[in-house]
């Protein structure tokens, strides 16, 4: 690096800026700025193998050997600002195994150069694969940057009928900065959160609290989403559901140096605002208590009140059957412009995002090889598999790639909705060679296969094509409304 160069650059920068360079306070930087940068950029031209040609060991373990929490900093190419993080990693060795001290100085030979995250954890895993062939190996690269001021935003809180809901709630999404929302058909009702920025001076420090239930009334919760399991009736399930939708009409936001004090025009900033801690910051969250499962996709915002009256129906037709306060959380809404992204789920269009919460039915759960099996269905998983169908077949939906279970993916033609899915596996190829983050449920969504067992409804691998997909005697029929849906009744 030439050091006389950079100064000469930074003096410019200096004085370009309208600063007097030669003033006390400055006229040892563009030195002190060289030196700094001979130090942030020091990983070019070292040779990887010199450094290791005397750590490389022959061992017979097959154990996997993990390095965690290995510190780097380095420079962003796009800004030159620095960001900083930790380097996990595993392998399982092959007959060589590498020295423990050299891993962290390969990571700062790649770190000490202008960088990109994933450009990092590649150069790193491909070194490290190069120079000792592992059976497996996986690199976790975790790294934050600054690279806009914070921002804080106001939360209006809006409930009611749902009357005309769609229509509203469109308004609200196409006026305002973010719009969070929960439909609860079966009693007719609807909660929604509207965020919109305000001035970083503003004052208020009010965070989302909306998880952060005692654990003893996480218990209650699951008891009764139990209960409601076994009652045929629904009206336990009907109650939960006005609960739910009762806590989300109420303020849910609180101080951050008071969290027993509700705040009634909460102001805050946007990430304490928009996301929530579970239980204050200590990590019970209620899936952790309460076995629910999230389906999740996006259909077209344009969509959305044809959607709307179609679900309805579905749930309609079942209240004809028992009192039916299906989804017992309601069905969030969230919206987004549409991007230019590959697989983003409002790829090309205008989007709203929907998500269904389900409880698993416990009753005769089993343990086998560190995974829970809960063969028995839900109380109306016809109901909500009825739902999923028609918004896959009829509004063309686009599951989220991690909430759902694997039957969704069997309608959904990935291929026809990502026009630019080959752009994206093209991308892949190149920087993951070695399929290092593809497995078998990737697969399966890029090539849907019914799995080769019975009752496969019951743990979400499949939709029903003939009885024997069933559970315990019930039957493969049409939906009650949408009848190009198969579901267990």
């Amino acid at each position: 690096m030439n050091k006389e160069n950079i100064k000469k650059l930074i003096f410019q920068v200096i004085s370009d800026s309208g600063d007097d360079s030669t003033r006390d306070g400055l006229k040892g930087t563009p030195e002190r700025v060289s030196r700094l940068y001979e130090e942030l950029l020091s990983g070019y031209g070292k040779d990887i193998n010199e450094l290791v040609k005397d750590s490389m060991f022959e061992t017979t373990l097959d154990d996997m050997i993990v390095v965690k929490n290995i510190e780097f900093s380095s420079i962003c190419e796009h800004e030159m600002t620095p960001f900083f993080g930790m380097v996990n990693l595993g392998y399982i060795p092959d007959r060589n195994i590498i020295g423990l001290s050299k891993i962290p100085k390969i990571i700062e030979i790649f770190s000490k150069r202008l960088q990109v995250q994933e450009n990092l954890t590649n150069q790193i895993s491909s070194a490290l694969d190069s120079i000792i062939s592992p059976h497996g190996l996986g690199v976790v690269v975790e790294a934050s940057i600054q690279v806009e001021d914070l921002t804080k935003v106001r939360a209006s809180l809006y409930n009611g009928n749902d009357d005309d809901l769609a229509k509203r709630l469109i308004k609200l999404a196409r006026e305002n900065y973010s719009v969070s929302s929960s439909w609860f058909p079966g009693i007719n009702k609807y909660a929604a959160t509207v965020y919109n920025h305000v001035d970083i001076s503003t004052p208020g420090n009010a965070v989302n609290y909306q998880a952060a239930m005692k654990p003893e009334l996480y218990k209650l919760f699951k008891s009764s989403f139990g209960l409601s399991n076994a009652d045929k009736s629904g009206q336990i399930a009907c109650m939960l559901s006005a609960t739910r939708h009762l806590l989300r009409s109420k303020s849910y936001f609180v101080k951050a140096d008071n969290t027993s004090k509700r705040v009634k025009d909460p102001v805050g900033f946007a990430p304490d605002m928009q996301y929530f801690k579970c239980q204050g910051g200590k990590g019970v969250c209620p899936w952790d208590v309460i076995p629910m499962v999230v389906a999740g996709f996006s259909i077209p915002l344009d969509q959305l009140e044809n959607w709307m009256q179609d679900a309805n129906k579905i749930i309609s037709e079942y209240k004809k059957k028992a009192a039916s306060c299906f989804p017992l959380n309601g069905i969030y809404f969230r919206f987004g412009p549409a991007s230019d992204k590959y697989l983003a789920l409002n790829n090309s269009r205008e989007t709203v995002f929907i998500d269904i919460e389900y409880v698993q039915n416990t009753k005769g759960s089993f343990k086998e090889n560190g995974l829970v099996y809960t063969p028995n269905t839900p109380t109306k998983f016809a109901l909500h598999q009825e739902i999923e169908q028609m918004s896959v077949l009829k509004y063309k939906a686009k599951p989220h790639w991690g909430k759902n279970t694997q039957s969704i993916f069997s309608l959904f033609n990935i291929k026809d909705s990502y026009p630019e899915l080959d752009k994206f596996l093209a991308f892949k190829a190149k920087m993951d060679p070695n399929d290092t983050f593809t497995n078998d449920f990737w697969n399966r969504m890029l090539s849907p296969k019914k799995p080769n067992k019975k009752s496969c409804v019951a743990d979400g691998s499949c939709y029903c094509s003939s009885d024997d997909d069933c559970y315990k005697g019930l039957k493969c029929e049409s939906g009650l409304s949408y009848k190009d849906a198969k579901v267990c009744r």
